[in-house]
């Protein structure tokens, strides 16, 4: 009697763990269109006091292998910022500029020599979006690899050292085309 009970909680509680699991990872990795769509509406209300910006860098041109999103992050990146809400609200015009903005996806593999690196997210530490640039003209949106677009560029440009944004120039998106 108790083996069957098992089974059968077995066969309950399994199926719902796996939705479960597959819904939560799901929203981990939201679709860029979302994720942009959900930034938008909350820039629209004037909602960024719980929003924070989180910028990876690096300078350097050579490295000894391709480097991700994740190594900026854990080291590679000569620039580290975080930029509040309040200050973001400065740029509100340009940040509304994201919800015209047309992704475009780019089939084929994926070769990401990560640059340039920002998130979007709550104070909390959830991520709304992030965007990862290498040194062509794709960039990479939660993951997904669109054609660039100077929106993009133009956010990471406004919070990195001016010598730095005169050296990426030859980087945005309408001077590649």
């Amino acid at each position: 009697m108790k083996f069957k009970k098992i089974i059968i909680l077995s066969v309950i509680i399994l199926p719902l763990l796996a939705v479960a699991i597959i819904y939560g990872w799901g929203e981990m990795n939201m679709r860029p269109e979302r994720a942009l769509s959900d930034f938008s509406r909350q820039i629209e209300r004037g909602n960024l006091s719980n929003i924070n910006l989180r910028l990876y860098y690096s300078s350097i041109a050579f490295t000894p292998f391709p480097l991700s999103s994740d190594d900026l992050v854990d080291g590679w990146a000569d620039y580290n910022i975080v930029i509040g809400g309040n200050k973001l609200e400065e740029h509100v015009e340009l940040l509304n500029q994201i919800r015209d903005v047309v992704l475009i996806p780019v089939e084929g593999e994926v070769h990401l020599n990560a640059r340039l690196y920002y998130i979007f997210e709550t104070k909390d530490g959830h991520k709304i979006f992030d965007v990862a640039w290498g040194l062509g003209q794709t960039i990479f949106i939660n993951g997904r690899e669109f054609k660039g677009d100077d929106v993009f560029f133009d956010i990471a440009m406004l919070f990195l050292p001016e010598d730095e944004v005169k050296s990426l120039e030859h980087l945005r998106p309408s001077t590649l085309e």
